[in-house]
């Protein structure tokens, strides 16, 4: 399970339980920033409108003690409540109520109940749609980078008790779809994820985001659920 437990420490989030750093944050939390609405609705409107998405994207991992940059490449399928999700070597499906996590290097799939309730890391559909629940805001920039028009714009997480300070989104202002997100942690770790490739309304069957046991012949089937 640790490529599961490190994927949802910094990726695929919807009500997340951050934390903030005063020293951080300062005056730029305390309202919610009317220009940063005007963007992130629109982006939010246009998004809910796919009725399925495949996107590839890249992660990276920054420590500010170490020089060291870990990357990895990922993808994502999604259709309704269901996903698939396949990084670090584990393959990864949910349809909402039941998750299968497939780690390719033990053969092992772990079986899972997503705690809706407590369990903020379990839906990764919702990395589109972030900054609708439990942050206020502010409007940072418009930027030229990577050869796109993007508006930066920045979270901060209401919840005071957990470790992320900032949350920082680049959108991508002609298609007013999410580019990378970057989570910046109060012990100097920052994570991002970037979309490189974004296909919304692809054909994708229920079965393309199904576990399927027969797909995963020799596979060790654990139960992890109560």
């Amino acid at each position: 399970m640790k490529q599961i437990l490190l994927l949802t420490a910094f990726i695929f989030l919807y009500t997340i339980s951050f934390g903030q750093n005063k020293n951080e944050t300062g005056t730029k939390a305390k309202t919610h920033d009317p220009k940063a609405k005007g963007v992130l609705d629109k982006v939010s409107v246009k998004t809910k409108a796919f009725k399925t998405i495949k996107a590839d994207f890249v992660v990276s991992r920054e420590d500010k003690k170490s020089t060291k940059k870990d990357t990895q490449k990922g993808s994502l399928w999604i259709k309704g409540s269901k996903y698939k999700l396949d990084i670090m070597g584990t393959i990864t499906f949910c349809d909402g109520k039941t998750r299968w996590a497939y780690i390719k290097e033990s053969k092992e799939v772990n079986i899972t109940e997503p705690d809706l309730k407590n369990d903020k890391l379990v839906d990764p559909s919702k990395i589109f749609t972030i900054y609708e629940k439990g942050y206020k805001y502010t409007y940072i920039s418009e930027k030229f980078e990577d050869g796109l028009q993007l508006h930066e714009i920045d979270l901060y997480p209401e919840d005071l008790k957990q470790k992320v300070s900032r949350i920082t989104l680049q959108i991508e202002k002609n298609e007013m779809r999410i580019h990378s997100v970057k989570y910046i942690e109060k012990d100097g770790v920052i994570y991002t994820v970037k979309i490189a490739k974004f296909l919304p309304d692809t054909e994708i069957s229920d079965a393309d985001v199904t576990f399927n046991k027969a797909n995963f012949p020799g596979a060790e089937i654990i139960d992890m659920r109560d």
